[in-house]
């Protein structure tokens, strides 16, 4: 990241001159020494960038990518660039950012994708940011004729890909096999498992493992998404199975209770362990809440524009052809509606 860039961002977003002047001051200080053969080498004093580990850079790099999302809103005010709509009530989507991670949706046209390198050279310019295209890829929607996705690629010089695979840790397209699509929770879950088998824990050290490793594993899925009960199901046998295993190699024990009940609260002679489908679905139940509580958010405005758009949650139904996203969050308005007040 440029620092001359850095502070004409800071200007153009109306921080007074001070301000610029102490982020700037806290930017452009630092110093790094490395150690090469045993010997300190440094001070070396770097001319651009933002120092990764720094509370202030994620802020500040979120304020620089501010320029490159102004300059696809400009694009898109001109009518140079259209973005996606879901629903004809839906809000236009022409861009979703996450860090370094970045979502452009335009119509499949080689004068739009033309905008899109444009729009893409001039930030780098900017900021010195560069794209690794080998990185980056392209989908289209099926109905796009085979001349046009060729002629698109040929612009931005990026190849085709039949889906973006995850984003942000999460599957972009969700199939019919579920089992297959999250299949991996039970991979990450069984490599753990295989990791701790040469250790003699305690039950203690179990009971402190399974509730802050393997039980938080799939939170991060579970909260958008509902895991088949099958999938659930597999999870907690493997749990339950690491939990009554014995020896070094946790060699498989007997189960002296089930894991409905070593679910139950302490207090009740439990262990307080998850049911992973109950949590998944609470999990779930708080993105519903979410558009509830928060009608004018983007999620909220575009699950409301598709798939109720006359009514409320509550009210909502299931609707024909729902994506598994919104097909997630509507299991859980039982849930919203039992502990609604």
């Amino acid at each position: 990241m440029e620092w001359n860039y850095v502070s004409d961002v800071l200007d153009k977003m109306g921080f007074s001159t001070q301000w610029t002047s102490v982020i700037m001051h806290c930017i452009t200080s630092v110093s790094y020494h490395i150690v090469h053969d045993g010997k300190e080498l440094g001070p070396i004093m770097p001319t651009r960038g933002l120092r990764q580990g720094d509370s202030l850079s994620p802020y500040i790099f979120i304020l620089c990518t501010e320029g490159l999302s102004q300059l696809i809103s400009h694009k898109v005010a001109s009518s140079a660039l259209h973005g996606c709509r879901v629903a004809r009530r839906c809000p236009e989507i022409t861009h979703l950012f996450f860090a370094d991670d970045s979502l452009i949706f335009f119509h499949s046209t080689a004068a739009e994708a033309q905008v899109v390198k444009e729009v893409v050279s001039t930030y780098a310019q900017a900021s010195g940011q560069l794209i690794n295209f080998t990185k980056s890829a392209i989908c289209f929607s099926k109905n796009t004729r085979q001349n046009d996705r060729a002629g698109v690629c040929s612009v931005l010089g990026v190849e085709e890909h039949s889906s973006l695979g995850k984003y942000l840790g999460l599957p972009s397209v969700v199939g019919i096999n579920k089992r297959e699509i999250f299949g991996f929770l039970k991979d990450k879950v069984w490599q753990k498992l295989n990791s701790w088998k040469r250790r003699c824990l305690s039950r203690a050290g179990k009971e402190i493992l399974l509730r802050t490793v393997l039980q938080a594993l799939p939170n991060y899925v579970m909260s958008m998404f509902l895991i088949p009960k099958t999938l659930c199901h597999d999870l907690q046998q493997m749990m339950n199975m690491f939990w009554w295993g014995k020896g070094i190699n946790h060699e498989r024990g007997i189960h002296w209770m089930s894991w409905d009940r070593m679910s139950q609260p302490k207090f009740v002679g439990g262990l307080g362990f998850k049911k992973l489908r109950e949590f998944n679905l609470a999990m779930v139940g708080k993105q519903a809440w979410n558009i509830v509580t928060n009608p004018s958010s983007l999620v909220a405005r575009l699950i409301k524009a598709r798939y109720f758009p006359d009514a409320n949650f509550i009210t909502a139904r299931l609707g024909s052809n729902p994506s598994y996203f919104w097909r997630s969050i509507w299991e859980a308005q039982s849930v919203i509606k039992a502990g609604m007040c």
